[in-house]
């Protein structure tokens, strides 16, 4: 609730339903991937709002990321890419990237989620064909947070593993990938 009356500007809203994590929340209380979710947007709105240090709120930015990680194990997290476990990284990232900025534990968060975003084939037009509409806007609103969080944080020279993509016409995405990873020459001129 703090998340959608406090941060629409400051966190990506968008992303989530938070009436349907609620909803479902009420409803199945054996949905681990949507409990770990809730606590991982928990962690990110208390790190964002800086809530640890007001002591306003008695759960702790820290004890919600530590429940969500405890919760992802129990879950079904890792027998398939779905964007629960996707927002769980991204969430995560922001958590962390609010205790250590440019820290690993963020950085690794966000490479999970792009990563995830890439096996889900979320840079592929093709992938949107039999979703509904709904299900294409979250979709590609959560890939241009994707890229625009990878390609403008202020990282020690990290690369961007995110497809290049345009607007093409009908607002659909015109994607030319170029997952490659680049190593360092060293001075001889010759590849590793």
């Amino acid at each position: 609730l703090i998340h959608t009356l406090s941060l629409h500007d400051a966190l990506p809203i968008s992303i989530v339903a938070v009436e349907e994590i609620m909803g479902s929340l009420h409803g199945d209380v054996q949905d681990m991937d949507t409990y770990a979710l809730a606590n991982a947007i928990g962690a990110a709105t208390i790190a964002q709002l800086k809530l640890d240090q007001t002591g306003v709120s008695s759960a702790t930015g820290s004890s919600m990321a530590d429940e969500c990680q405890r919760t992802k194990l129990m879950g079904k997290n890792g027998q398939s890419a779905n964007l629960n476990i996707l927002r769980i990284a991204f969430f995560l990232h922001i958590y962390y990237e609010n205790q250590d900025q440019g820290g690993v534990k963020s950085l690794l968060f966000l490479r999970e989620a792009i990563t995830i975003a890439q096996i889900m084939g979320l840079h592929r037009e093709s992938s949107y064909v039999s979703l509904s509409l709904s299900e294409q806007q979250i979709r590609r609103r959560i890939l241009w947070l994707l890229f625009v969080t990878e390609r403008y944080r202020p990282v020690y020279g990290s690369q961007c593993y995110l497809p290049n993509f345009k607007q093409g016409r009908g607002n659909t995405l015109q994607t030319s990938c170029y997952f490659k990873a680049q190593r360092a020459l060293p001075s001889n001129g010759r590849r590793r």
